[in-house]
């Protein structure tokens, strides 16, 4: 990296435990003395009790590794990884939203996480920043989130679990999200996901092998779909739209076979002015998991279709088994320098507002 260019990282997880968290609900919330409960039953492996086990996160072993759980295990891992700012995505999180019960759960648990985190592990000056999460089944609730973090300097986006939302997210339940966003200067990011075998919305894979390869980019395909078919993009241009955490071979196949169907059905589609692969090329995309592929000039196909390297940010998604480090993108022959730079680091700084 050229000197004065930052290695940024746009997913990262923050390991969340309960008995840390109930702390900071109010001595008069109702959902105090639940939450402390909750981390008695569950002593720090995983929130199981307290939410559904298709909630939190079963491999929660091999996660914990890392000691990624505290401020001083963060700036570690961060020297360690050469990176130089990181975007925080809570691990209880990418679960919580699958909780379909109309209760007040994920709104607790969010309200509790939001302030464990800007007290004890948000540190712009150190590079580390928070992204907020939504709790998408309540868009009320999530705009005034909004409105109490967005000015916070480490607050630097929203995020949108990608497998949950139902329905999709171009659906008008969730304009005031994406208006508050656009508002306070918020770019918002898709995060998929996966759930295991027994959970997979298409029952009788045998494997999480096959719900793993295949969850996380139909997650984001379905949202992908949503966002834009429904004029996401032409109701709200000023808004910054990230997909992550699925690769990037799907990409360039929805944006043909969604062109494809649009040419023959536009009718169906009234808000657009263009064609989708057309805004797909005003979207962001996290790089990680890279494919493995057989020639790396594939990538090179691939990331011209999606719109230029401009279009990627860098992502590892440490903890996790499957992270990526920074050679996915250094590795690559046929970008340069500059390119590279841009990757891992610039189009983050200049998207996310990183001083």
């Amino acid at each position: 990296m050229s000197k004065g260019t930052s290695v940024v990282d746009i997913d990262a997880h923050f390991i969340d435990h309960f008995d840390e968290l109930w702390h900071y609900l109010d001595e008069d919330d109702p959902w105090r003395d639940r939450f402390r409960a909750g981390a008695e039953m569950d002593a720090r492996k995983g929130n199981g009790q307290f939410f559904p086990k298709t909630v939190y996160n079963s491999d929660y072993e091999a996660i914990q590794r890392s000691g990624f759980e505290s401020k001083e295990g963060i700036l570690e891992d961060m020297d360690d990884l050469g990176i130089d700012k990181i975007l925080l995505i809570g691990q209880q999180l990418v679960r919580l939203s699958n909780i379909e019960a109309d209760d007040f759960r994920p709104i607790k648990y969010v309200q509790a996480y939001m302030r464990h985190l800007m007290q004890n592990i948000v540190d712009p000056d150190a590079g580390i920043y928070a992204t907020l999460p939504i709790v998408q089944a309540d868009p009320d609730w999530a705009v005034s989130m909004i409105e109490e973090y967005a000015d916070d300097p480490g607050v630097v986006g929203a995020v949108m679990m990608s497998h949950a939302g139902e329905p999709p997210y171009g659906n008008h339940r969730y304009d005031p999200i994406y208006e508050a966003c656009v508002k306070y200067d918020l770019p918002v990011l898709f995060h998929a996901d996966f759930s295991s075998v027994d959970d997979f919305h298409y029952k009788g894979f045998g494997t999480n092998l096959e719900t793993h390869s295949l969850g996380f980019i139909i997650a984001n395909m379905c949202q992908l779909t949503s966002v834009v078919i429904q004029g996401v993009p032409e109701r709200f241009p000023n808004l910054d739209i990230i997909f992550q955490e699925a690769g990037l071979f799907y990409i360039p196949m929805m944006m043909y076979r969604l062109d494809q169907e649009y040419l023959r059905n536009p009718d169906l589609a009234p808000l657009l002015d263009s064609l989708p692969s057309e805004y797909m090329k005003e979207f962001y995309f996290g790089t990680q998991p890279m494919e493995q592929v057989p020639d790396k000039k594939y990538f090179k196909y691939v990331i011209e279709m999606l719109g230029g390297p401009e279009r990627l940010m860098w992502a590892s998604d440490w903890p996790h088994p499957d992270y990526d480090e920074q050679s996915v993108i250094t590795e690559l022959p046929f970008l340069s320098s500059s390119e590279k730079e841009a990757i891992l680091g610039g189009n983050a700084e200049r998207v996310f507002s990183l001083n």
